[in-house]
């Protein structure tokens, strides 16, 4: 399968042709083999409705180490996964909430152009 060769796969089709199926299922089969378990797996989705159904699906499966990024979910499930609440309940000094929010404001700064808001 050309999917697990490569670092790079995309998975496209009409809706209902299995997309979120088969990604779900080549998640699973990365998560299983050896050393790339310590590797993060990005997936990018077209709509933010068809990136909550694939997480749905993978939180379904018993992926719970998931990070969701960016704030377009209208599904409240999605909240405790949103990578801006996980940030914020970790455990960090004065010193990396200040450098924390230096960086989230250059970002937001240079590349959010009011589009979405971290903090």
């Amino acid at each position: 399968m050309e999917t697990l060769t490569n670092e790079i796969a995309f998975v496209q089709g009409p809706p209902g042709t299995g997309k979120t199926f088969l990604g779900v299922a080549l998640t699973k089969a990365i998560l299983a083999t050896g050393p790339s378990r310590e590797k993060p797996i990005l997936a990018v989705c077209m709509t933010n409705h068809a990136l909550d159904s694939f997480l749905k699906d993978l939180v379904d499966q018993g992926i719970g180490q998931i990070a969701r990024i960016g704030c377009g979910s209208k599904e409240g499930w999605i909240a405790k996964y949103n990578l801006r609440t996980l940030v914020m309940s970790e455990k960090s000094t004065e010193k990396e909430r200040i450098e924390r929010c230096k960086v989230l404001h250059e970002v937001r700064s240079k590349y959010m152009n009011g589009y979405c808001s971290f903090v």
